[in-house]
């Protein structure tokens, strides 16, 4: 990632060398940025309380056990490879944007199924070495309704109506001036590949000519999808992270015998290379949230949502049409 200014680093070198991010760490984008939960200074902590893990429904025991796998064998990781010990279950990211709104990426979130099928869950962290296994019914939401979606090459994003009002989470502050310029400092907070929540700063806006979109250099994979997208500086919210370049790519390394065997490590790109990961502009969600300091989102009505939003029925096939087209340009996250 590019470095913002020297306090900014600072701050940065201390919180990387809490976590013990090795040097040979592989990333997406330059160096390593994300850090844990517990490793993050309170101001990111305090933004990251507002974010959810997506789990499939069946994912998740009755007394809120998390069906898990581990990490490295899942993906069969080098084991140089960050955060390998680490488990994974969730299939996409999320944010608090109002009492009861969950906002995240319009592939997350398809249909009316999708939406009886999945759990937002807050609090999926490593708050201290122990790892996360359990999820307490007070941090287990479901989804009432689909407020607003849009899943096209102009945008991505969902907008998801909670079954009651999030307790003991403040909704994300979104920036709801003017857009984000080229240049801005960002960080990103979601779930990586399913992982416990991530936090990945140092990155920066790469190009914002598109008018539902930007283009960064986020330190994001498969699972961040939905993930909020923040302003280094004033940790408002600017988008959705919604697709990227390729996650994991092929690599080998050597056993105590001398063999070499297959393995899979991060994509590495410089902080300048790549595809850079695409942002939805929180400019295409706000219309249809609440203005600032309203408690309650509309109810899902559809005859309240303009016709480029609402959900075709499930037989219409307009998801898999869109996703094929999309799929041709870009990799969603």
């Amino acid at each position: 990632m590019k470095p913002v200014s020297l306090a900014v680093s600072l701050v940065l070198m201390n919180v990387l060398a809490t976590a013990n991010v090795l040097a040979d760490s592989r990333t997406v984008y330059g160096t390593d940025d994300r850090i844990d939960y517990y490793a993050a200074p309170a101001a990111l902590q305090k933004l990251a309380d507002s974010t959810v893990a997506l789990f499939k429904a069946d994912n998740i025991q009755a007394d809120g056990t998390l069906n898990l796998s581990n990490y490295a064998k899942k993906y069969d990781l080098c084991k140089r490879e960050p955060f390998g010990e680490q488990p994974v279950g969730a299939f996409c990211s999320g944010s608090l944007v109002a009492p009861d709104i969950i906002m995240t990426a319009g592939h997350c979130i398809r249909n009316d199924s999708d939406c009886a099928n999945t759990k937002f869950i807050f609090g999926f962290a490593l708050k201290s070495v122990r790892m996360p296994h359990k999820a307490q019914p007070d941090d287990i939401y479901s989804c009432a309704g689909i407020i607003s979606r849009q899943l096209d090459a102009a945008g991505d994003y969902a907008l998801i109506k909670l079954n009651r009002p999030a307790t003991n989470r403040v909704p994300l502050k979104l920036n709801r001036g003017a857009n984000i310029a080229e240049g801005a400092h960002l960080l990103v907070i979601g779930h990586p590949m399913g992982l416990p929540v991530k936090i990945a700063g140092n990155a920066s806006v790469r190009d914002a000519s598109q008018p539902g979109f930007f283009v960064a250099n986020l330190d994001t994979y498969g699972g961040n999808s939905g993930s909020a997208v923040f302003n280094a500086e004033t940790h408002l919210v600017e988008g959705i992270l919604v697709r990227g370049d390729d996650d994991l790519v092929g690599s080998t390394e050597q056993d105590t015998t001398g063999q070499q065997h297959p393995c899979q490590i991060s994509n590495v790109n410089p902080d300048d290379g790549g595809r850079g990961e695409d942002v939805t502009k929180i400019s295409l969600v706000l219309p249809f949230l609440p203005a600032a300091g309203a408690q309650k989102a509309r109810a899902h009505d559809p005859e309240t949502i303009p016709v480029a939003v609402k959900l075709a029925a499930p037989d219409e096939g307009t998801d898999s049409k869109l996703l094929r087209i999309m799929s041709a340009l870009d990799n969603s996250r």
